[in-house]
This record gives structure tokens, C-alpha cells and sequence, in this order.
């Protein structure tokens, strides 16, 4: 790739969950259809692209591809009830597809790569998720309360691998015995020990998805967060959780390794989903970010160890300056242009627009107005950035006290 900065487009992901506008009014495209995702990354499935000459960002990198992936989500209605693997988990399941010849973009495969997946969603609007099963004790009052599914199994104790194996016996049931379950199940709703919003989603999504889904029951036994505009929430391996609407800013490792268990048309892998689920994991702590660079850097802390996300606030009178410790991408997510010069040239963002910095450059970003900018690279040591003012933008030389 060399010491150039590049802008590049977004691979867009069209699926039956997407939103009609909102991607396409961030992009500051016109677009008919559906958009659910935007990647901004290198993965080999689905890479951005660079401006100007097409090529595949993958092909672009060469040896020294990203370690992250970022993304534009935007949901009208939940994903599926899914799961991400750990590192040894993922190698173990990728070998075991490779080793069976399923096509690595086969619609019946679940692994298609050899890393973990964690993620950090960031909200750009209010944005609700269910996230990690309630305590067991929870989970196992409210099948107790539910005299209909006695007939599929007993009702558990309150350990992990009694709800484990339970929620096997309820994954593998019988479409019709479900079905009957789940029409019960409604029956009842006002007098199950559920928060009224998850009633009211299990009510909304028994409209819209298929009434025998096993999915629509986790809907009741999940805890459901809503994060505000600039709030996060870290998913580490084995937590359970479906998003369920609004838009924001998803940064993970590269990987698209998911294992679902229900709410989707897509491949459902029961055994899978029960094997690496973590029954209890514990409330992911809502991220507010913490301040840097005088209040115009927000970081958002994780122990991942493939991303590090930031949003920076520029403005038109003061800037922002430092060098590349490694491999950054930048999406201008605000309206103003974001104007940024180094020594790896000179790159303009408008609205939805991105880019890519090698490692070791010097940039120094500002903006013909106020502009807010997604920041991802790999974590380093923090205090590389420094303030500039508008007109140091254009002065050549080292930045004293910038380097990481």
C-alpha cells in the first residue's frame, strides 16, 4: 500500500432487517432499497473498495491487512439471536467447515473465518438490544410459570447446564409443538414475571416472524438495554444478544463468524449456539467514553485486542494532530468536511465518506465547520494526540509531541 492515504467505499449489505433511508442520508447517496450494513473494512467477503481505481481493499492491503472491521448498522427490526466465538473456537470451527467443503460463503455455514468476533456497538441514535439471558433464577421462575412447556421438559434448576440443556430440548423441538407453546405463551402474557417492553416485543415480533420461531421464547428470558447517542456496550465471546432497532457505528475484529439460534431466515446452528453460549454473562457496562485531547476526543475502552474506536469533534478554527502508530481508518459521520494533511498527502471527507492512514504518518485533521469523525485502529498507548489551530494545518515539519 505505501505511506498513501486513501478514501474508499463502503461494501453495502442488503438484508431483510435494513433500514430504507438511513444508511443511503449518512452515505449522502440516493438508494431505493434496502440498507442494513456498510463495511468499511478488508474482509473477503464483502471489502471496501478504493475511490478511484475500484480495486478490492483486501488487494490493496496485500500482507498487512486490517485486524478490525468497521461498519454502518441500521435496523428496523431484530436480528437474529445469535452468538460469537472465542478465538480457539473459531479455529476449531472454521477447520471443521473447511474440512468439510462447505463454501466459505455457503448460506449453511457459520464459520467463515478463523477469529473471534468482538464487537463494540456505538449508538448514533437511540438504539435498543437484547443482550445476555436474565439471571437464572429469572429464566427458571418464568418457565416454571408456563405450564405448557412441562410437556417438552421438566422445569430446570437454576444452574447453567440445566437451562442449557432445557433450552437444547426447546431449540430441537417440533415446529408444531412450538408453535402451540409459543400460542400459549401469548395467552399468558400479562401475567409472566417479564418486563412489559420485552412483552411488548415478544407481542410485536409474533406479527412479523414465524409463529413456530424458538427465537420469539429468548425474546422473554434476555435482558433488553437501550443506549442513547454516543452510549456503547462491548459484546464479548459467548454473550448472547440480538439488536433489535436503530442505527450506529459496530466495530469488530475481522470476522464474520455468527451462530444463530433464532429470529432470522438465516442458517440456524442449535448444537453450536448451546456449545459456546454463555448462559451467564454479565450486563455489558453501558460506555459512555471518556474524554481526551481537550474534550474533542472521545474513547470508547475495551479489552479487545483487534480495535480501538475513538470519535473525534473538529471544528473550523481549531484542529486536531498526531502520527499514525498504526494502520487508522476515519468516517466522517457529521455534516461539515473534514480536512486532513500530512506527509501521506492530502484527503477531504465529506459526509459518509472514508479513509484509510498507513502507520507512521503525521496528519493533522480540522474542518470548514463542525464535524464529528470516527476514529478505528488497533490499541496503542493514548496521549498521541495533540490540538492544533486551524492555520498549523498547512505547515510542514515534524509535530513536535505528536508521535505515539
Amino acid at each position: 500500500m505505501g505511506e498513501k492515504i486513501v478514501l474508499i467505499a463502503p461494501a453495502i449489505r442488503r438484508y431483510d432487517w435494513g433500514t430504507q433511508d438511513v444508511i443511503a442520508g449518512l452515505l449522502g447517496a440516493a438508494d431505493p432499497e434496502k440498507i442494513a450494513e456498510a463495511w468499511f473494512g478488508a474482509h473477503p467477503l464483502a471489502p471496501a473498495h478504493v475511490e478511484g481505481c475500484e480495486t478490492p481493499l483486501d488487494a490493496w492491503l496485500g500482507s498487512e491487512q486490517l485486524p478490525y472491521l468497521l461498519k454502518l448498522l441500521s435496523a428496523s427490526r431484530p436480528l437474529s439471536i445469535q452468538v460469537h466465538p472465542n478465538i480457539e473456537q473459531a479455529r476449531a470451527g472454521f477447520a471443521r467447515e473447511e474440512a468439510l467443503g462447505v463454501p466459505r460463503a455457503a448460506r449453511n455455514r457459520s464459520y467463515r473465518d478463523a477469529s473471534d468476533k468482538p464487537e463494540l456497538m456505538l449508538a448514533l441514535t437511540p438504539f435498543e438490544a437484547l443482550v445476555g439471558l436474565r439471571p437464572l433464577p429469572e429464566v427458571v421462575a418464568l418457565l416454571a410459570g408456563l405450564g405448557e412447556l412441562r410437556a417438552l421438559a421438566p422445569q430446570p434448576e437454576a444452574e447453567p447446564a440445566a437451562v442449557r440443556a432445557w433450552l437444547g430440548r426447546w431449540l430441537s423441538a417440533r415446529e408444531e409443538e412450538r408453535r402451540t407453546i409459543l400460542a400459549a405463551v401469548a395467552d399468558a402474557l400479562d401475567a409472566l414475571p417479564v418486563p412489559e417492553a420485552n412483552r411488548d416485543l415478544f407481542r410485536e415480533l409474533r406479527l412479523t416472524a414465524h409463529d413456530a420461531d424458538p427465537g420469539l421464547l429468548f425474546v422473554l428470558l434476555m435482558r433488553r438495554l437501550v443506549l442513547q447517542p454516543g452510549e456503547a456496550i462491548f459484546l464479548p465471546a459467548g454473550c448472547v444478544h440480538a439488536y433489535v432497532r436503530g442505527t450506529g457505528i459496530e466495530v469488530m475484529a475481522s470476522s464474520d463468524n455468527v451462530v444463530r439460534a433464532g429470529l432470522t431466515s438465516k442458517h440456524i446452528d442449535t448444537a453450536e449456539f448451546l456449545r459456546i453460549a454463555d448462559l451467564e454473562s454479565p450486563v455489558p457496562a453501558i460506555l459512555p467514553g471518556r474524554s481526551t485531547v481537550d474534550g474533542r476526543e472521545r474513547l470508547y475502552d475495551t479489552p479487545a485486542r483487534a480495535f480501538e474506536l475513538s470519535v473525534l469533534t473538529l471544528t473550523s478554527g481549531q484542529g486536531i494532530a498526531r502520527r499514525a502508530s498504526s494502520r487508522e481508518t476515519l468516517l466522517n459521520i457529521g455534516e461539515g468536511t473534514i480536512i486532513g494533511r500530512g506527509d501521506g498527502g492530502e484527503v477531504r471527507l465529506g459526509r459518509g465518506q472514508a479513509c484509510v492512514v498507513p502507520a507512521g504518518v503525521e496528519l493533522r485533521l480540522t474542518a470548514d465547520r463542525d464535524a464529528t469523525c470516527v476514529r478505528v485502529t488497533v490499541p496503542s498507548s493514548h496521549g498521541s494526540f495533540r490540538s492544533i489551530s486551524a492555520g498549523q494545518v498547512d505547515q510542514p515539519g515534524s509535530l513536535d509531541g505528536a508521535a505515539a
